[in-house]
């Protein structure tokens, strides 16, 4: 066999590296949200965002929030709900 051999420390490594980042995003993401929502839309728009890029800046924040409640089992989400529509147009054009 060639390549690199996987081993336990291999596997323990990446689950607790992944575990890490999630954790942290969700963090990110409260913090993000809340002061996004105690920020004035005009705020935004004074760095040169429109009012359609602020109200979809903060629908994307609001429901990456919800994922982040949903996440930490503070709240349930029913139904499906498909949490990428205004997140991935924070992304960019063509990025998703």
């Amino acid at each position: 066999m060639i390549g690199p051999q996987l081993s336990r420390a291999d596997v323990d490594q990446t689950a607790a590296q992944i575990t890490r980042q999630l954790f942290s995003v969700m963090s990110n993401i409260q913090r993000f949200n809340a002061w996004l929502a105690a920020t004035p839309d005009a705020t935004l728009t004074g760095f040169g965002m429109s009012s359609t890029d602020v109200a979809t800046l903060k629908s994307a924040f609001t429901d990456a929030d919800k994922l982040r409640q949903v996440f930490e089992g503070s709240t349930l989400q029913a139904p499906a709900y498909d949490f990428r529509t205004f997140l991935g147009q924070a992304l960019g054009v063509g990025l998703f």
